[in-house]
This record gives C-alpha cells, structure tokens and sequence, in this order.
C-alpha cells in the first residue's frame, strides 16, 4: 500500500473539532422507580377453592398409591410391608410437603 497522496487507497482523516480539556460530567438521569406491595388475598384468587390437607385426605391418597406401589416386588414379607405402608402412614404430612 502507497502512502502517497495520489494512492486510491489512502484516506487521510483529520479531526476538526478541538479536543476537550475539561471534566467530562457523569450521565445522571433520575430513576423513576416506585414499588408495589401486594398482599395475597385467598379469597381474590385462584386458590379461593382450595381446601387444605387434612390427615383423612392424606390417608386416602396415601391408600390409593399403597394400590399402586410394587412394593411387593421388592418387600417379600407381608408384615414388613405393612411396616412401611404404617411408617409412610404417620409420616404422609411431612413426605406431602418435602415434595410440595
């Protein structure tokens, strides 16, 4: 590449304005934020007919997947099967809710 004034190629670029001397000042625009502070109302929501859990509920889900567990294919004995269907029983609440 020619460095010469009659080369196609060459570009010559030349600042115009002056350089600026002074401090140059932050951009500060204000923020126009605001915050909302909700608060749940069950009754205004889609939960409105949700019924809790109780202990019979959980029961009876609990019995209707006993129906569908494999377990004897696994447990032979029968008396330590109804030993875990009990422990599973009396712990369904806390099991409910690790998995919710």
């Amino acid at each position: 590449m020619g460095r010469d004034a009659d080369n196609p190629n060459f570009f010559l670029k030349q600042n115009i304005a002056p350089q600026r001397i002074d401090a140059i000042p932050g951009f500060d625009k204000p923020v126009r934020t605001f915050t909302r502070t909700r608060k749940f109302e069950r009754h205004n929501s889609v939960f409105k007919d949700w019924r809790d859990d109780t202990k019979d509920m959980i029961d009876e889900c609990l019995d209707h997947d006993f129906a569908l567990w494999k377990l004897p294919g696994f447990v032979k004995d029968v008396e330590e099967q109804k030993r875990i269907m009990t422990v599973m029983k009396d712990n369904g609440d806390t099991l409910k809710n690790l998995f919710v």
